[in-house]
């Protein structure tokens, strides 16, 4: 595991601990079979970053005042966001998720997404038990965002002609949007300045397009061993991220076209389109995107006061864009 993850880890031990008390206590379902499917993807490894950012950003904006209210609500975004991997491993028929099978390939498609639905509601309503409007308000926009993103997606599968501005769009919904809410919602916990809050909503959004970039370039670099997917999975997917796109509107026309073809081709693997990747640099512009997202991130944070937990919140960036699974 990463230096700063395990100093992260270190500098907030007690509300990490407590956040484990109340994720394995609030998710018990009087379902037997939601509570097999839950727990083998809840109790897998994670490093548990988007309720870290929640935790973070809370202490980090100000006095939490003996509250839990920051612990609750880290649980209710892991919650969302295991019930989007149980929902996206259907969607994408995934075999393996944390080194694991997944959910699915062990209890069945019905299964994983009625647990997920489960997930789903059990954080609307401990986010209702916070008796904050506003934060209620903002979790189920971004809610919305996200299956919005998720269904553009969808819609735009196999096409290469996607641009970098509907990409950008694409993750910042379906991705970043939920990074978003975790600095943005601990934040509003411990801050009434509508400037800090809006920084931390910025962070997160950076934050959580890097960890999709630096995921997509992943997926095309053959020597990667990825922890859960096989490089080259999105390609035969055919999803369009970052590195294809790059790659296809720096190539000449008549290689366009050949791209084009080949993407169609559900066969077609990341050995086809290598050639056409390192001819362009590819992964070299990715990496200009994420500099340049890493620079925005860390802008975001100088708007809040200096702390450990600003520290911590800048470590998660190096983190991000450094990771290599």
């Amino acid at each position: 595991m990463s230096e700063a993850i395990e100093g992260i880890q270190q500098l907030i031990a007690n509300e990490l601990y407590d956040l484990e008390q109340v994720i394995t206590q609030r998710s018990k379902s009087k379902s037997k079979l939601a509570n097999c499917v839950i727990d083998h993807l809840l109790q897998a490894s994670s490093k548990r970053i988007r309720p870290i950012i929640v935790i973070l950003s809370a202490l980090a904006n100000g006095d939490i005042q003996n509250s839990t209210d920051h612990i609750e609500l880290a649980a209710i975004i892991e919650y969302l966001h295991t019930a989007s991997l149980l929902h996206d491993d259907v969607i994408d028929n995934a075999q393996k998720r944390r080194n694991r099978d997944t959910a699915h390939t062990i209890w069945g498609n019905t299964a994983s997404i009625l647990s997920g639905d489960f997930l789903h509601a059990k954080a609307f309503q401990m986010t209702t038990e916070l008796n904050r409007y506003d934060i209620q308000q903002v979790l189920a926009n971004a809610t919305e965002d996200v299956i919005e993103g998720e269904l553009e997606h969808l819609h735009l599968n196999r096409n290469i002609l996607i641009t970098k501005t509907q990409y950008f769009n694409i993750i910042s919904a379906k991705t970043a949007k939920l990074f978003t809410l975790s600095s943005q919602l601990g934040s509003m916990l411990t801050s009434e300045d509508p400037d800090s809050i809006r920084a931390m909503a910025e962070y997160g959004h950076h934050l959580g397009m890097i960890f999709q970039i630096v995921d997509d370039c992943l997926d095309y670099q053959p020597s990667n061993k990825k922890i859960g997917k096989h490089v080259g999975q999105d390609i035969q997917e055919g999803k369009p991220t970052l590195p294809l796109i790059l790659t296809y509107q720096n190539v000449k026309t008549d290689e366009q076209k050949t791209l084009q073809k080949l993407f169609q081709d559900p066969e077609t693997t990341l050995q086809d389109i290598q050639p056409y990747l390192t001819k362009t640099g590819a992964l070299e512009k990715c990496q200009e995107e994420i500099d340049t997202a890493q620079t925005l991130a860390r802008e975001a944070l100088q708007r809040i006061p200096k702390t450990p937990y600003r520290n911590a919140l800048d470590a998660l960036i190096t983190f991000a864009s450094q990771r290599n699974h």
